[in-house]
């Protein structure tokens, strides 16, 4: 085994044109101060010309990155990535991967080969694909791939030994055998509602009639006791999503992100319940960047928002002085990081900050976790970060609730699109050391008809919440 203190990576190369995706990787690894690289044999020009280190190779690791994955004898142990370029489908986006759920991902994945040929997975990683333009997920693939070698080999530099595999896309995340745990989330499918568009053809000529003819519109839905699911529109040109509710003296309150077309930014909203329904929105927060996923929640008789903000480049933690309408900041939780639907929840005296965010360069978003045992911090990250890299359940999607004693996790299925439909992950393992989690349920966009899209699941009580996304005609009112 290696120091902990000191990798050394011998790189490989079996000639031909570099990939642009391994000189990627290299900028990566030469980021780390513990990790030396290696040229090996006739070192091609785009390698040879980088700051890479030439001492004489003494006992080091032998990475070889390849996008075939075949092997290499002879050597004590081997990493290896492997980048899916499936045969291209008709009705499938470039460059992906489909599973026999029907869903389409991009994947890279990093495997450790023996000395005796055995072969475990390392780690992989799943992006969204680009709907309709091979570059851009050629692009995608090469940021993944790239993140994939320095994520491992920061850890082992860490750790002195190489991660357990920690995600297996090639097991289909769409699954619906738990009818109980199904029921309990909250949703029930609306039949005979199908896309009769097919191909990429087919795709690009239903979104530009789409475009040409109406605008993208999140909206919000809520249900109470188990009821229908109603509606709750926005104004003509105006978005409201992320809805969180909370109830306060026996008043129920909901806030959500408002987006407005002609501002470019969003705004937080509350609304409250009553024997007429909702109120008219008001604007509790706004800010000169932009603002949403409201994060609201009560813990010691104090309320507490925790917006997304990732265009400031900060996740600030809000205290309110006067409920609902007057917040001020009470700190930073975390600085310099453009995260994404922060996400709160405390257990067995630890506070657990989960964000998403683009780790390493690798051009979509990871799940972090962070701990503190206070609140306001200092938090700090988990050993195991980044806890998922897979794009149908990395994303957060609202609050972390309890089901029947299981935590479950909501977040967000991005494996078509972002924000496609709500997983619930049921988490096991949270401890400072460990984290794990699988999936229980998984809710497509159907909760009401004629849906791009849902991102958002809440509950307070007997009150259920979350958000579609529909095409409005461009000269609709509501």
């Amino acid at each position: 085994m290696q120091s902990a203190t000191d990798v050394c990576v011998r790189l490989l190369h079996l000639g031909g044109d570099v990939p642009v995706w391994m000189t990627r990787a290299l900028v990566l690894l030469e980021e780390s101060p513990s990790v030396t690289v290696i040229p090996d044999g006739d070192v091609p020009r785009e390698l040879r010309d980088g700051a890479w280190h030439l001492p004489s190779l003494s006992g080091g690791i032998l990475v070889r990155v390849d996008c075939d994955g075949r092997n290499v004898v002879g050597v004590s142990e081997l990493l290896t990535v492997v980048v899916d370029r499936l045969p291209e489908q008709r009705d499938e986006p470039p460059g992906s991967k489909v599973f026999s759920s029907g869903e389409a991902v991009l994947m890279a994945s990093l495997f450790l080969t023996a000395a005796d040929g055995s072969r475990r997975t390392i780690d992989t990683v799943t992006r969204t694909p680009h709907r309709y333009r091979r570059g851009s997920n050629q692009e995608i693939l090469e940021k993944a791939a790239g993140s994939l070698l320095k994520v491992a080999l920061c850890r082992y530099v860490a750790e002195g030994a190489w991660p357990s595999s920690r995600s297996k896309p090639a097991t289909p995340v769409r699954f619906l055998p738990d009818w109980h745990h199904y029921r309990v989330l909250g949703f029930s499918s609306v039949a005979g509602v199908k896309d009769s568009w097919s191909g990429a053809l087919g795709a690009v000529t239903k979104e530009a009639y789409h475009r040409t003819t109406g605008y993208l519109q999140w909206f919000l839905g809520y249900r109470n006791n188990g009821g229908e699911w109603q509606r709750l529109m926005p104004p003509s040109r105006t978005f409201w999503a992320d809805p969180f509710p909370v109830t306060h003296q026996a008043v129920q309150y909901l806030f959500f992100e408002q987006y407005r077309y002609a501002r470019g930014l969003g705004e937080l909203m509350v609304s409250t319940w009553s024997e007429e329904g909702w109120s008219a929105p008001s604007v509790v927060l706004s800010e000169a960047w932009h603002l949403s996923y409201p994060n609201v929640f009560e813990h010691n008789g104090e309320h507490y928002m925790l917006p997304e903000m990732a265009s400031a480049g900060r996740v600030d933690l809000y205290i309110a002085d006067q409920f609902p309408n007057s917040w001020r900041v009470l700190a930073t939780l975390i600085p310099e990081i453009e995260a994404v639907d922060p996400t709160l929840h405390f257990q067995d005296g630890v506070w657990w900050l989960f964000v998403s965010t683009s780790l390493h360069g690798s051009g979509s978003a990871d799940l972090l976790l962070f701990f503190a045992t206070t609140i306001a911090g200092p938090y700090s990250p988990h050993p195991q970060n980044p806890i998922s890299r897979d794009c149908r359940v990395a994303r957060p999607a609202g609050h972390l609730f309890r089901d029947e004693g299981a935590l479950i996790r909501p977040a967000q299925d991005c494996a078509v699109r972002y924000g496609r439909g709500v997983v619930f992950q049921e988490v096991s393992v949270l401890t400072t050391t460990h984290y794990c989690e699988h999936t229980v349920s998984y809710q497509p966009p159907t909760w009401t008809h004629k849906l791009e899209g849902a991102h958002t699941y809440n509950r307070d009580g007997d009150l259920e919440v979350t958000d579609g996304l529909r095409w409005a005609p461009r000269l609709s009112i509501r």
